[in-house]
């Protein structure tokens, strides 16, 4: 009797596929066991995680090593990237609830603060599930900031004994002007001033300054306001320009006026302007003037500008 042998066939052993990604769905391993070999283990998923897929060759065939035992391939499913979400624009004080505008991605969960009414910074958290992580490959939380901050003190001016005839463009010797100034947070810097005259607080609530000041002065006054409040945003300091006549019970007409001639044949002259344009430059009686006086009661006016700009005299 003479022995034969049919050897095993050999068969290349599966290399592991290329990592996949997480994308909600059931997802193949991608591994084919060749013909000869039976496939086992696990052999498709879902979850992002690290997988082994066997391949076990039969009577007739073995692996390209000698080996007839089962190989192990390993195959993954990698989490799903997702963007790290920003720092919203600050939001300003309402005196109500409001939410921090920040999104966590889907894939991820929210802590932190999510909701806030007072001035403050807030941080809010994204936390990635095991299906996902961050664009820079980390997989845990995110701290996204944000913050509400306080409305700029808001500044107002009211002003007493206002021309309401003749020159309607100032007003009355002895007016009085006041300064408000309110904020939605604890006011720490509040100033007015004319000149030297820096006026008085008639209001000092926290959130709530007054403060009042005489015109006593003629012609072109100046007034400034400031106000600051806790949160550090600052008004813009204003300057507000306003005109006095010097009568405290009138202002004047202000106008030519046939009592005292024709004043159109006038000319302006003046070290600082001559210019004889009826046009650009008249003569007219002094809105407060009772009498008609060649050296004090003429004044030059222009009618290119609002205020009204004082010669030496006018002559005819």
């Amino acid at each position: 009797s003479i022995s034969w042998t049919i050897n095993r066939a050999s068969m290349t052993i599966p290399s592991s596929p290329a990592a996949k990604t997480y994308n909600g769905g059931n997802q193949t391993s991608g591994i084919t066991c060749p013909t000869g070999s039976s496939a086992g283990g696990t052999q498709n998923a879902t979850n992002a995680s690290n997988y082994s897929q066997t391949c076990t060759p039969d009577g007739n065939h073995k692996w390209s090593d000698g080996t007839t035992t089962a190989k192990s391939i390993s195959w993954t499913i990698n989490r799903a990237s997702m963007t790290i979400p920003s720092s919203p624009a600050a939001k300003t004080y309402t005196g109500g609830n409001q939410a921090s505008g920040i999104t966590c991605p889907t894939g991820s969960s929210t802590g932190g603060t999510t909701s806030a009414t007072a001035v403050g910074n807030y941080s809010q958290t994204c936390t990635p599930d095991g299906n996902h992580k961050w664009s820079d490959n980390t997989t845990t939380a995110k701290s996204i900031s944000w913050q509400i901050i306080a409305q700029k003190p808001t500044i107002t001016i009211s002003i007493n004994n206002a021309c309401t005839s003749g020159k309607t463009d100032g007003y009355k010797k002895g007016a009085t002007v006041t300064i408000t100034c309110t904020s939605d947070i604890d006011i720490t810097g509040f100033s007015i001033s004319h000149g030297s005259d820096v006026g008085s607080l008639t209001t000092n609530e926290t959130k709530k300054k007054v403060g009042t000041l005489t015109l006593d002065s003629t012609g072109s006054q100046v007034v400034n306001a400031s106000c600051a409040n806790s949160s550090g945003v600052t008004n813009d300091s204003k300057t507000y320009a306003i005109y006095t006549y010097s009568r405290s019970s009138s202002c004047g007409k202000g106008t030519t006026s046939t009592s005292y001639g024709s004043w159109s044949s006038y000319k302006c002259y003046s070290s600082k302007k001559s210019d004889t344009s009826t046009t650009d430059w008249s003569c007219e009686k002094d809105p407060e003037a009772t009498v008609c006086n060649s050296s004090n009661y003429y004044k030059c006016r222009s009618r290119s500008i609002t205020k009204t700009t004082t010669y030496p005299k006018c002559c005819h």
